[in-house]
């Protein structure tokens, strides 16, 4: 019952920051309580409470109160998040400039004062919204009052994204060393992997997560990922995506050779990966590191999706002998030469889709096709072999 004021408020405060509607109880509580409030705001103001009639400022505080309630049972409480994640993906995220993404994010609770009321502090809204591009939020420095759009950007959505779960993420950030100062890009940079750090610590509660970001970038988020993939912090993971893009480290003999791990073995609802750190749109001077080693460690057995694009490793091979239960599988190398022997069947495989550079033998890649797999159910078939893409295979 709402009797008491301050248990009132509680109660109240809670069910608004509860994800799921009233039951049909909490919503007979709620009806009541407003036709209480309806009548304090009679006797307040003299006049019967009619909302489309000018509130008198005597009975304000009970039309206020009212207004709490009645988003409490507000109809957009029963959309389905899935719906809400696809209507801010492809209405917010698609607006070219991004910089103009937060403003359409402001102007779509806009649409009516009761739909603006419920998107502030309703947090399934928030939890079904996908991360804004942060390379264009501008650079602030920390002390200054326009740092809200930034950084308090990112911590009001993971906030108001703690229920429910699992917490869906796409985090971009581009920096190119050539695009304005040098001190911008630095700070910019500074800014991303103290954005990076903010959603690591929620990382117990990622489902389907996708990063778009630098080298440096990714030594971040990869060292921050090692760390909690120590304690077997992914419950929730089921799909992890990273590409690497933008460019902001020189090609210095520190980076002649480089080793890049990823471990997510220990997330028992993972089944989709991408892991791509060739960044294709990178200059000829910044082409990836002769070197590299390229290290993965996942849940074989249980993904059904895996698309990778590294230099020369052994993840293909891991990939054929344990990926059992794969239906499609991408493989892109710049560098690899060989290919396995031993007869592999993929069961499930319903796409291959295989990129080589020149380095690789063409005889190799025919024998290992007509050879060397044995794919069942096999729907589509793509090969580019060489410099310059060929047609499919």
């Amino acid at each position: 019952m709402f009797q008491l004021p301050r248990r009132k408020d509680r109660v109240l405060d809670t069910l608004l920051d509860c994800n799921t509607p009233p039951t049909d109880y909490e919503r007979a509580e709620i009806d009541q309580a407003i036709e209480a409030l309806k009548i304090k705001y009679q006797r307040a103001s003299g006049m019967e409470y009619l909302p489309n009639r000018p509130i008198r400022q005597a009975g304000r505080k009970y039309h206020d109160k009212i207004l709490r309630y009645q988003l409490i049972v507000s109809p957009i409480r029963t959309v389905p998040p899935e719906i809400w994640y696809r209507v801010f993906e492809n209405t917010v995220l698609t607006i070219e400039p991004k910089t103009q993404q937060s403003v359409v994010l402001r102007d779509l609770r806009l649409v009516s004062k009761a739909w603006n009321a419920v998107a502030i502090d309703w947090p399934i809204l928030w939890c079904s919204l996908p991360m804004i591009d942060h390379t264009v939020i501008p650079i602030t420095s920390e002390n200054s009052p326009n740092q809200p759009p930034s950084t308090w950007t990112l911590y009001r959505y993971l906030t108001r994204a703690r229920r429910p779960k699992p917490l869906p993420i796409s985090f971009t950030f581009h920096s190119w060393s050539e695009s304005g100062a040098a001190s911008e890009a630095k700070a910019r940079a500074k800014q991303a992997l103290a954005w990076v750090r903010m959603l690591a610590a929620e990382i117990d509660l990622w489902g389907e997560v996708k990063f778009q970001g630098t080298r440096s970038f990714q030594e971040t988020l990869m060292g921050l990922l090692e760390r909690y993939s120590r304690n077997g912090n992914f419950p929730l993971l089921s799909k992890f995506s990273f590409e690497r893009r933008g460019i902001d480290t020189a090609n210095t003999t520190r980076y002649t050779t480089w080793r890049e791990t990823l471990d997510l073995s220990m997330a028992p609802l993972l089944k989709h990966v991408v892991f791509d750190s060739l960044n294709p749109f990178q200059g000829p001077e910044h082409l990836s590191f002769h070197g590299t080693i390229t290290r993965l460690t996942l849940p074989w057995a249980q993904l059904e999706t895996f698309r990778c694009a590294t230099q020369r490793d052994m993840i293909y091979h891991y990939t054929l002998e344990e990926a059992v239960n794969i239906q499609a599988l991408g493989y892109t190398s710049n560098q690899m030469d060989t290919l396995p022997s031993t007869a592999t069947s993929l069961l499930r495989l319903t796409k291959l889709s295989l990129c080589f550079g020149d380095a690789m033998p063409g005889v190799l890649i025919e024998n290992h096709l007509g050879q060397s797999l044995t794919l069942p159910v096999l729907k589509e078939l793509e090969v580019f072999w060489g410099k310059i893409p060929r047609e499919r295979g």
